[in-house]
């Protein structure tokens, strides 16, 4: 007897928390200050866009390139833009690069290779006086990575990832599922 009611007990239990889920939750009306707009047509043959960053004006700047296979772009701390050339669907391993562009009053001045040797160099992110690039497959083919170079740093350009140095850039490792 005393079985019995236990069991119905959870019974009740489980049907009373399942509607705890069930509820339906009304949101507020959406803003009417905000009308979507269209920002921009790519067309048909463009089918993503790799790269976009902000100024601080709030100027958006989004990839237009033939000579570079954007991964990541940003403003950094210094009012630079800062790209992530992904080359490794050229079939060039550890190929891809970071690439500073000199920006005066507004204005692309000129272009500087700052690391090389990233495998397939994606995302580039920066917090405070830091740049995190994300390094989507290694050699392996087994693991990422993210790495972490200081402006100081990269002010010095020339920067060169190797075996031997590459450990002291990495911040991150992971496994890759198959």
């Amino acid at each position: 007897m005393k079985l019995t009611i236990k069991n119905a007990t959870v019974i009740i239990i489980l049907i009373c928390s399942s509607n705890l889920f069930s509820q339906e939750i009304k949101g507020s009306q959406p803003s009417k200050l905000i009308e979507p707009v269209l920002f921009a047509d790519l067309g048909e043959k463009r089918q993503r866009i790799s790269g976009m960053a902000l100024d601080k004006k709030v100027n958006l700047y989004l990839e237009i390139s033939k000579k570079v296979s954007l991964g990541g772009m940003e403003f950094g701390p210094d009012g630079n833009i800062y790209l992530m050339d992904n080359q490794f669907f050229t079939r060039n391993e550890n190929f891809s690069r970071l690439i500073r562009i000199i920006v005066q009053n507004g204005k692309p001045i000129e272009a500087e290779v700052l690391v090389e040797g990233f495998n397939c160099g994606e995302a580039i992110r920066w917090s405070e006086n830091r740049i995190y690039v994300t390094d989507a497959i290694f050699e392996n083919r087994v693991e990422s990575g993210i790495y972490s170079f200081s402006l100081d740093e990269l002010n010095k350009k020339d920067i060169v990832l190797n075996r031997s140095n590459k450990k002291f850039y990495l911040t991150s490792v992971f496994t890759l599922e198959p």
